[in-house]
């Protein structure tokens, strides 16, 4: 039974956690962080106490979250002050680590991935989240899962491997595709085009994206082969190398696909 709560790290992830557990009704009692001006937003949340000392951190708490970058998991786990007993639970947030680096830690670990890009600044339904978890044994998946449903109506139990594979698979449709509207965004200044006004054109390709079949779907002058039209773009292109390679790849891939010789 989970019943206390102990969140390292005081970043996007642990804000989004910190809120969904406090409403959900589970005592969050301390969230440990660097930066002392952080206090207030933490604090907001019932009776959570922000520390900025390791060694302020609570030995008798339920089960641990550590929720700082990636390369800082082990570190963290390495400085708690205390070791967890057997009835403890220390577990990560990262989609792109394994639970297994937390093996030496504790007997009891796991992670439990929210599979989405967070900021504290975006209000998410936690309940639309999925949340990806993988537990080192039955006591760990069961507490893990019981935190899972009451914030998630979306939560999946998946080897180390296949999340690592999920994670892949988030960066390809969330990081690379912001990174092409950031590319685009930048486009449109230069030549003084407002770029909300592919917010329509946006919203409608993602939804389309998980309810159709893509390769149903696919438009454009690359599906195509409309030569006329990518060679235009292309001379548009020509001061924006990332673009104009960008556009090249995709644009040869698609062909690839629908135009088979």
């Amino acid at each position: 039974m989970i019943e206390t709560i102990v969140i390292l790290g005081a970043g996007n992830v642990a804000w989004h956690l910190l809120e969904s557990f406090t409403l959900a009704g589970f005592q969050v009692q301390q969230v440990f962080g660097r930066n002392q001006q952080e206090a207030d937003v933490f604090e907001a949340f019932g009776d959570t106490k922000y520390i900025t000392d390791l060694k302020d951190i609570d030995p008798f708490a339920d089960i641990y979250f550590i929720c700082v970058n990636d390369d800082a998991i082990v570190t963290v786990a390495e400085s708690l002050p205390f070791t967890l007993d057997g009835n403890q639970i220390l577990v990560h947030t990262s989609g792109g680590q394994s639970a297994e680096i937390l093996s030496p830690f504790a007997s009891h670990y796991g992670s439990f991935w929210p599979l989405q890009s967070l900021t504290k600044e975006a209000q998410i339904l936690s309940n639309e989240i999925p949340v990806i978890i993988t537990a080192s044994d039955d006591f760990t998946s069961s507490a893990l899962v019981l935190l899972g449903d009451t914030i998630s109506d979306n939560f999946t139990m998946m080897s180390d491997n296949k999340k690592q594979e999920l994670h892949l698979a988030a960066v390809l449709v969330n990081n690379f595709t912001n990174h092409l509207y950031s590319l685009t965004s930048a486009y449109c200044t230069d030549h003084g085009l407002d770029f909300h006004l592919l917010s329509s054109l946006i919203k409608e390709t993602s939804l389309k994206a998980v309810g159709f079949d893509l390769s149903e779907i696919q438009t454009g002058p690359a599906r195509r082969n409309d030569s006329s039209t990518i060679e235009k773009h292309l001379s548009k292109l020509e001061g924006y190398p990332d673009l104009y390679k960008l556009y090249c790849l995709f644009t040869e891939s698609i062909i690839r696909k629908y135009h088979k010789k």
